[in-house]
């Protein structure tokens, strides 16, 4: 009897922790990424308000210190511990993260353009910029997919 319910008692502790480490990676995750797009958003904003008033020039430290953050959410991202079905989750977060550092570097891209680009150069930077924002948000949608595929396997109401 004594050997039975030690048995069930260890089942319990084990389901019940890897539901909280499920839980935690989620939203671990999530919070990344939440606070990942309101920088990115900032960034999107002034680095178009650097290109209209032509300081271009000034963005580039903007874009140093995002691509520290961006770095930094993705070691978070590495370090966690990956609770079953959860690989795929990871997998795409980190792909999502690393591409999202794209922007930053188109803007170091118009910094080296300088202040007064050509008709031929603001239009070939806009036309970039444009399709890196596409593939982000591709990129955006499959992580939200993912992580709700994630959520529903481990039994988790979505906020």
């Amino acid at each position: 009897m004594k050997k039975t319910l030690f048995s069930l008692v260890t089942v319990m502790l084990i389901l019940t922790s890897c539901g909280a480490d499920a839980v935690k990676f989620n939203d671990t995750i999530v919070n990344e990424q939440e606070a990942l797009e309101v920088t990115l958003t900032e960034y999107g904003t002034k680095l178009g308000q650097a290109i209209e008033t032509n300081a271009v020039a000034d963005i580039k430290p903007l874009g140093d210190s995002l691509l520290t953050k961006i770095d930094k959410s993705i070691d978070v991202i590495k370090a966690l511990n990956t609770p079953s079905g959860g690989e795929k989750f990871k997998e795409t977060a980190i792909i999502y993260f690393e591409f999202t550092k794209q922007i930053v570097k188109l803007g170091d891209k118009a910094a080296s353009i300088g202040n007064e680009p050509t008709e031929e150069q603001a239009t070939a930077f806009s036309n970039e910029y444009n399709d890196i924002a596409k593939v982000i948000a591709e990129k955006g949608e499959a992580f939200r997919n993912i992580q709700k595929e994630f959520a529903k396997e481990k039994n988790m109401r979505l906020q």
